[in-house]
């Protein structure tokens, strides 16, 4: 359930109902109407359509960052495929493989560089 959005390209956007604002909505008619003009941030470019989130507005994009750059970031969650970061971006970064004898804990601000980015995802490694 969401709203298809004019962005003025060659696709339209999407617009999930839970990208609209953080409190649940029952009805989509509610908070947004026909012909309303929206501030959205692009989440993901898909084949037959762009994913929009109004709620990402105060975070980055792909187009804000670049492969090589160095930033400090905050260790979001640890899993079995590596170490998630916020990087203040749309989407979290992903450190496959930590270094031996980094320590990564839940909320931990480390050094981090952009390795590689590929439709909005992001790989970093640790930086000196």
């Amino acid at each position: 359930v969401g709203a298809l959005l004019d962005l003025g390209l060659s696709k339209p956007g999407f617009l999930h109902i839970a990208r609209i604002q953080e409190q649940r909505i029952e009805k989509l008619e509610d908070v947004l109407s026909v012909g309303q003009k929206v501030e959205v941030r692009v989440v993901k470019d898909r084949r037959g359509e762009i994913e929009v989130s109004m709620m990402a507005n105060n975070l980055k994009g792909q187009s804000d960052f670049e492969v090589g750059q160095e930033l400090e970031a905050t260790v979001s969650g640890i899993a079995k495929a590596g170490v998630f970061f916020d990087m203040g971006a749309v989407r979290q970064a992903l450190m496959f493989s930590a270094p031996p004898g980094l320590a990564t804990e839940k909320g931990q601000r480390l050094k981090v560089r952009i390795t590689k980015m590929s439709g909005i995802s992001f790989e970093v490694e640790a930086a000196n």
